[in-house]
């Protein structure tokens, strides 16, 4: 009877666990970091979403007017809230007695997830009738 050699025997079983042990850790790091990148591009939706509702706002507000001071708010059908703030800002054409417009500031805050957590806020200043 001829004896096998070292080479043509095969591997033991500590080579195979090892080398199986080897694939599980690295088919585990490339699964969180797919997972990861996920969660990324859906963090990058949620924000372009809530930033898009927040410039319609302030465009509903240049094709309504403003009526003056105060708060709107409001909710969309897949759970986005929406603040609209209007605060009178100092004008300086009011102490001179010249004018019919009011500066007001206008911000627009859009928050979503369960406790709030998220949000995005857009400022400007547009002008009001007296």
């Amino acid at each position: 009877m001829r004896t096998l050699s070292r080479i043509s025997r095969g591997f033991t079983l500590i080579e195979v666990l090892v080398a199986f042990l080897i694939l599980a850790f690295s088919l585990g790091a490339l699964f969180s970091l797919f997972s990861g990148s996920l969660r990324s591009v859906r963090q990058g939706e949620d924000y372009a979403h809530a930033a898009a509702l927040a410039r319609a706002q302030l465009a509903r507000v240049d094709a309504d007017g403003i009526d003056g001071q105060g708060i709107e708010a409001g909710e969309t059908e897949d759970g986005y809230r929406w603040r609209m703030e209007f605060a009178p800002l100092p004008d300086p054409a009011a102490q001179s007695g010249d004018g019919n417009f009011e500066p007001l500031a206008v911000t627009v805050t859009v928050s979503w997830g369960a406790l709030d957590n998220r949000s995005v806020a857009l400022s400007t200043v547009r002008l009001a009738r007296r």
